[in-house]
């Protein structure tokens, strides 16, 4: 039978073979069927990442329902909020690494004047700049992308998404507002003069300002913060993008189940009327019962249908000949949770954050899964953090240095002493989160500094701390301790007389308990001053 079968596929065409051959050596994702429809919105052959939002009107409209959930859905503003607070936290902290020490003090004084007072820092002297860090931040996240100007005054101005435009009358090559060179490049900015509405457009080029987005010098003086999905793309898309239709269904949810508990709590009077008897009317109006607002609509054989609204309190009567019953449906039914839990997952991990942190409720999980899932979105954290430092924290450091050379002769004497990569050398260091097991966690910090896996600034920086200001602070409360020991160690031995081997020491006195597993072990001489090194010193 096989040798039959073998010889039959022999004599069907050459084309016919091929074609069953290379049935199924293609991917299932290249074809189209029922179950996979030609995606809408494609070129075939290929399209850049601008394509899919060509359309500004559909672009903006995109942005304001991103706005529209953030303002009004039950949970994406708080979850924006929490991504906000885990990423940027209090804000980066900045170590200038220059080859000379003071310098580097100076450097970093500096920026604290200036990013710590708003009236320096903003065009509006409104916000520091750790508020325009969180700002500008959670709009990348809604809006898709933001622009901040960087003016010759020493302050940053805040531009909003949806008034980066493209005049209709306008043949350069301008997407959305973003003027592109010939290779993809960011030439300029076209930013609306006024505030106007997503929905509006602009036909004239003289209504917007175009803002080059590099100086004489080549660097940066318009800063585009977004976070891209694609090489080719020119506009932020909001993080909100791919759930779009999930928040609809959550909201939808949520308020058919707010309604229908509302339903249920309603209380009526069902009265049923005896055939014969007549209806008791209103007592109010001496009338027919009324439940609520009435309504008329006109059936398909031309009869009139009444419909009336419902009200708390309400009174139905029954017709003639008719009974009125009651039912109490399951409210809002098992399915409810698990479903709704489902869409918040959805958000959630679009988010890249935990359900749990969405919600703030652990308690769905055990410390193990509350450990694996803070674990996995810190990891996507650290992404957030050095690619918003890269876009916002590093050119603005560099506009600032250049200002302050320009400003003081003795930073622009410094600079011509240093290349400019040692000159403008310095390191973002991004906030990290508390320990989720403080003693395993410290211990672990403790064997890699003991073990040189890693140096102390290192591991500090990982904290969102600075080395560099916590050994002076060290070195300080130390002395402080030590001096006091030894005022408190003389004033008694000498209230006291003790002098001798029966002395105090100050080491007795600033003495610190350690932890279980950890000794002290100070080098040097360990006895009291002109003390003699005898058999009881050596003991």
């Amino acid at each position: 039978m096989t040798r039959r079968r073998d010889t039959e596929a022999l004599s069907l065409p050459l084309e016919f073979r091929r074609a069953f051959e290379e049935l199924r050596c293609d991917y299932d994702a290249a074809g189209t069927s029922r179950y996979l429809p030609s995606p809408r919105g494609v070129q075939l052959q290929g399209s850049g990442a601008d394509y899919h939002y060509r359309t500004e009107a559909a672009y903006f409209r995109m942005m304001e329902r991103a706005r529209s959930y953030d303002r009004n859905n039950l949970v994406v503003g708080q979850g924006v909020n929490r991504l906000v607070a885990n990423v940027v936290q209090d804000g980066f902290t900045l170590d200038p690494q220059t080859p000379d020490a003071g310098f580097n003090r100076e450097l970093k004084a500096r920026w604290y004047d200036w990013a710590e007072d708003p009236e320096q820092c903003d065009s509006e002297g409104e916000k520091s700049f750790c508020d325009l860090e969180q700002l500008v931040f959670r709009q990348q996240i809604v809006d898709g992308d933001h622009v901040l100007l960087l003016l010759a005054d020493g302050t940053i101005q805040s531009v909003e998404a949806h008034r980066l435009k493209t005049p209709r009358g306008t043949k350069k090559n301008v997407v959305h507002g973003v003027e592109l060179s010939d290779r993809g490049r960011r030439e300029r900015y076209w930013i609306s003069k006024r505030d106007i509405g997503v929905q509006q457009s602009i036909k004239l080029v003289g209504e917007v300002t175009q803002y080059p987005v590099r100086d004489e010098d080549g660097e940066r003086q318009v800063l585009h913060c977004y976070f891209p999905w694609r090489s080719s793309q020119t506009r932020g898309v909001t993080a909100l993008a791919p759930i779009a239709f999930p928040l609809n269904l959550h909201d939808d949810l949520q308020f058919a189940a707010l309604v229908a508990a509302q339903v249920q709590s309603c209380w009526a009077i069902l009265q049923e009327n005896i055939p014969g008897l007549p209806r008791l009317p209103d007592p109010k109006t001496g009338g027919e019962a009324q439940t609520g607002v009435r309504t008329a609509e006109t059936n398909a054989d031309g009869t009139m249908r009444t419909t009336e609204g419902m009200s708390p309190g309400m009174r139905v009567d029954a017709p003639e000949g008719k009974t009125i019953r009651g039912f109490a449906p399951t409210i809002p039914g098992p399915q409810f949770e698990p479903h709704a839990m489902l869409v918040l997952t959805f958000i959630s991990v679009n988010l890249d954050l935990p359900l749990a942190i969405l919600l703030l409720d652990p308690t769905k999980t055990n410390f193990s899964g509350w450990r694996g899932a803070i674990d996995q979105a810190r990891m996507r954290f650290r992404v957030w953090q050095t690619q918003y430092s890269r876009r916002l924290h590093v050119p603005v450091y560099r506009w600032k240095v250049r200002q302050w050379a320009a400003e003081d002769r003795a930073i622009k004497a410094r600079a011509e002493t240093m290349a400019a990569r040692e000159f403008f050398a310095h390191v973002w260091n991004p906030p990290r989160w508390a320990y989720i097991e403080p003693l395993k966690d410290v211990q672990a910090d403790s064997y890699e500094t003991a073990t040189c896996l890693s140096s102390r600034r290192r591991i500090k920086a990982r904290r969102g701390e600075d080395w560099s200001e916590i050994v002076p602070e060290l070195i300080d409360d130390n002395a402080l301790l030590i001096e006091a020991a030894i005022v408190k160690a003389a004033a008694i031995n000498a209230r006291h007389g003790l002098a001798g081997g029966e002395q105090i020491h100050w080491r007795d006195l600033a003495a610190l308990p350690m932890p279980d597993g950890v000794t002290l072990s100070m080098s040097g001489d360990t006895q009291p001053a002109n003390e003699p090194a005898g058999k009881e010193a050596a003991a």
